[in-house]
C-alpha cells in the first residue's frame, strides 16, 4: 500500500494538499522508499544503508525504537523522510528475516564510518 502512495504523490498532492498540507507532501517527495540495511543505533541516530541508492543515512524513529522491530545488520523495507531538519523512519517496516553475516556486517559498518568521516553520511534528505 505504501508503495502506491509514493507512486502517486503528484496525484495525492493535487487532490489532498489542502487537507494534509503541501509541506508534508513535499517531505514525502524527498523521502526514500526501499530496502535498507539497518546497521545499529548510535547516540545521534540510527545508521541505515540504502541498498538501491548505495548511500548511508542517519535517521530517527518516530515513536518506537527500531531495535524493537529488527535486529542489527538485517534487511528491511521502509521509508525515510525528511522532517524539520532531520530524517525519520516512517515506522512502517517490512522485515525480510535476513541478517547479515559477520564479514558483511563489518563491511557495512566500515562503510558507515567512512561515509561519516568523509562527509557523505546523509543526515537530511
Amino acid at each position: 500500500m505504501r508503495g502506491v502512495i509514493y507512486e502517486k504523490l503528484n496525484e495525492i498532492e493535487e487532490l489532498y494538499s489542502g487537507d494534509i498540507g503541501s509541506e508534508f507532501v513535499n517531505s514525502l517527495k524527498r523521502g526514500v522508499l526501499g530496502k535498507f540495511v539497518y546497521l545499529k543505533p548510535y547516540k545521534d541516530g540510527y545508521a541505515m544503508y540504502s541498498l538501491e541508492k548505495d548511500l548511508y543515512y542517519l535517521c530517527f524513529a518516530l515513536t518506537t525504537p527500531l531495535e524493537e522491530y529488527v535486529q542489527e545488520y538485517s534487511i528491511m523495507t521502509t521509508a525515510i523522510v525528511p522532517f524539520q531538519g532531520f530524517i525519520v523512519c516512517d515506522g512502517l517496516i517490512v522485515h525480510h528475516n535476513v541478517s547479515l553475516g559477520k564479514n558483511m556486517a563489518k563491511e557495512y559498518r566500515d562503510g558507515y564510518w567512512h561515509a561519516r568521516k568523509s562527509g557523505q553520511l546523509i543526515k537530511v534528505v
